[in-house]
């Protein structure tokens, strides 16, 4: 028999235990929402290779919002991966003012993340700053408006799912997917640096997945890999998310069925790291007038930067695209099924600063043990900025790795603005092309006020990046965030960069990158010191956060929306080709259509940018089911593509060619192509048309 003093003594460590048990079961709550954020897929130009030819002429995948709100304690963080080239603060803004409105204050900068995939091939004109939207023509208020009504949606939807969740962290070694573009800046980074890492670009994928706890449903993932969505190239027409967004598309309908895209319960994101010198072009650049090697500093042939081009690892740019979505998507699937997923234990927190870059000043120790304050500079852009990349090279006379001024192109930047000895000296050795800092005029070239911002998960930190961090920048980044997690006494983190979030400040890469002078580092806009001043202030974010004292939060940048330009005409009116109604069918499919091969169909059409479909469809397919029509693809899937042609200049004449490339496991059967639109007459309302091939058999 136990004594009492026994029993008691039981009895305590019983309640210890229980205690202990409860502080690290996670009780984390989550909701998972996707929304349709396409925008306007014909005659607006794209944004990411800033070429104002580029301009859309229909789609090939449509672009999405997916939403992940996190809550434990009633604390509670929202990070939503957009299928768009970049995000600006002033969308941000915009989307903060209407979740306030229906939300008070539950979101604001502090807990709110929204981060771009940088699919290169979406419409542009969003940014509200002229730069970036000065090649889409100014501000464009439909791409602006779809982006904001998606997010708000996609928010929406999480927010009204809200359910106990479980959530694990996974990571795995991806290779075949992804190269450095600028090796010879990585090999400036010192060796002994070099040597504690296998490859000069990061092949970790990193993998959050949540799991519903009543009953162990897989409610969604989140994964972090760096590689440029640029498989789709400068010379594509059509609206495309690129690899990520494919991969998203590929994993949705592994889980999700029968769903249409965009509509099923799991949702899967695919987003940006420090991806700034990665790309996917796996067969690396070459002369595509001789295919030779490219000049492996100046990325050019014969002195030309429009002849070295990077590909693969398909034989095109489709081809490709599907390869590494497929990459990527399956890496995600192995994840999701691996036994060495960790579930994450309590904790949730975050914290938001905005920074005025060209203010900073730090004291900064050289590897000798000198000490010297270093700074941020005024925003600028260098020579090679104008040269683009290898991924989509520049149409105008540029190189990378230009390290001097062109007398005649700085005849123009003085007469736009001159940059003072002061900025020069800052920027050495980049020589300056365009001091976006110093043009106010007509409003904001560049951020000078940035957003940095972290996440705390358990023992998991999301760093919140306002640009494209190279792979040598982004290692820095990881390695100051965890040895100062760990330093406060804390389990040893794992660190996450979410890149091209809440601002977008271009590139950031390490000092000894910069000095090559590449488009990466002509494109670091706060100087050379860029990324020392980051390591700094996300540092000291950390840090107070862990040791939950205030800090400066910083004053968001200035609210210039009435002060945009907008220079895209508007649709004047529609009209059918004689004797056709909008929506006849004017070439139908062949009345055959093997597996593999192609299904046209030409339609009447009128301009789709009279209405979005935003959440609908431009086209379907459909097979014929026990007498009902059963819809198996629309204008989101890889296969479909619309094609929007203008026949003759203001006749208000077009057409629409909507191919289906028949799957080799589509089942045999009854099948019809239908597209749905909206015409605008000379007089009246827009109204909604809707057409229809002839059946075809699939076999």
């Amino acid at each position: 028999m136990k004594s009492p003093i026994q029993v008691q003594l039981q009895y305590s460590i019983f309640i210890i235990i229980a205690i202990l048990i409860v502080t690290v079961i996670p009780d984390y709550r989550a909701g998972i929402g996707i929304s349709d954020v396409t925008g306007p897929i014909v005659q607006v130009p794209f944004l990411g290779y800033a070429n104002m030819f580029q301009r859309g002429t229909g789609i090939h995948m449509r672009q999405f919002a997916r939403a992940f709100i996190i809550e434990e304690d009633n604390q509670r963080i929202a990070f939503i991966s957009v299928d768009v080239a970049m995000v600006s603060d002033g969308l941000r803004q915009k989307v903060l003012e209407d979740l306030r409105k229906k939300y008070g204050p539950i979101y604001s900068e502090q807990n709110l993340i929204i981060s771009a995939t940088h699919t290169h091939s979406g419409p542009g004109g969003y940014m509200m700053e002229l730069l970036l939207d000065i090649s889409c023509f100014g501000y464009v208020h439909q791409t602006f408006n779809a982006l904001r009504r998606g997010i708000i949606k996609a928010v929406t939807y999480a927010h009204e799912s809200i359910q106990e969740v479980k959530i694990f962290i996974s990571s795995g070694i991806l290779l075949e997917t992804n190269i450095n573009r600028s090796p010879l800046a990585y090999l400036l980074n010192p060796k002994a640096e070099r040597d504690e890492y296998e490859y000069d670009v990061d092949k970790e994928m990193v993998q959050l997945k949540f799991i519903a706890k009543h009953n162990n449903t897989l409610l969604g993932v989140i994964n972090w890999f760096a590689v440029h969505p640029t498989s789709m190239n400068n010379s594509n027409t059509l609206v495309s998310s690129d690899n990520v967004g494919y991969a998203s598309i590929l994993f949705e309908k592994h889980i999700n069925k029968d769903k249409l895209i965009g509509q099923g319960p799991f949702v899967a994101a695919f987003c940006s790291s420090n991806l700034g010198d990665v790309s996917p072009n796996t067969k690396g650049p070459r002369c595509i007038n001789t295919g030779d090697f490219c000049d492996n500093i100046a990325s050019t042939c014969d002195g030309r930067s429009q002849q070295c081009i990077a590909f693969g690892p398909g034989k095109n740019m489709l081809e490709s695209t599907k390869i590494i979505g497929e990459r990527l998507f399956k890496k995600s699937l192995e994840l999701v099924d691996s036994s060495e997923s960790e579930e994450l234990l309590s904790g949730l927190m975050f914290a938001h600063q905005y920074i005025d870059m060209p203010t900073q000043q730090i004291d900064h120790a050289f590897a000798n043990g000198s000490l010297i304050k270093i700074r941020g500079c005024l925003p600028a852009m260098g020579y090679s900025f104008a040269a683009g990349t290898t991924d989509g090279p520049a149409p105008f006379d540029f190189t990378q790795a230009t390290v001097s001024d062109n007398s005649m192109w700085s005849l123009v930047r003085d007469f736009i603005a001159k940059p003072t000895y002061d900025d020069t000296i800052c920027h050495y050795p980049k020589p300056i092309f365009l001091p976006t800092g110093k043009i106010q005029a007509p409003y904001r070239w560049q951020p000078r006020i940035v957003s940095i911002q972290v996440v705390i998960i358990g023992h998991v930190v999301i760093a919140a990046v306002p640009g494209e961090f190279s792979t040598m920048s982004g290692r820095r980044l990881r390695k100051v965030i965890e040895n100062t997690y760990s330093g406060s006494g804390s389990q040893k983190s794992k660190v996450i960069i979410a890149g091209l979030s809440n601002t977008y400040t271009s590139y950031i890469v390490t000092r000894e990158e910069y000095d090559l002078q590449r488009y990466e580092g002509a494109s670091t806009i706060f100087g050379p010191y860029t990324l020392d001043i980051y390591l700094h202030l996300y540092k000291n974010l950390i840090n107070s956060l862990r040791a939950r004292e205030d800090y400066d939060k910083g004053i968001a940048p200035h609210d210039i929306s009435r002060r945009l330009l907008s220079f895209p005409l508007p649709v004047l009116y529609d009209l059918p080709l004689l004797g056709h109604s909008f929506g006849d069918c004017i070439k139908q499919p062949a009345h055959k259509v093997r597996k593999g091969d192609v299904a046209t169909a030409i339609f009447v059409a009128a301009n789709p940018r009279n209405n979005l479909m935003l959440e609908k469809t431009f086209l379907t397919v459909e097979k014929h089911v026990d007498s009902k029509w059963i819809v198996v693809a629309t204008d989101a899937n890889w296969e479909t593509t619309m094609t929007w042609k203008i026949l003759v200049f203001i006749t208000g004449y077009s057409q629409v060619t909507i191919q289906w490339h028949v799957g080799k496991d589509t089942p045999s059967g009854t099948y019809r192509i239908r597209h749905y639109g909206y015409s605008k007459p000379f007089f009246g309302n827009i109204k909604p048309y809707h057409g229809s091939s002839k059946t075809f058999k699939v076999y």
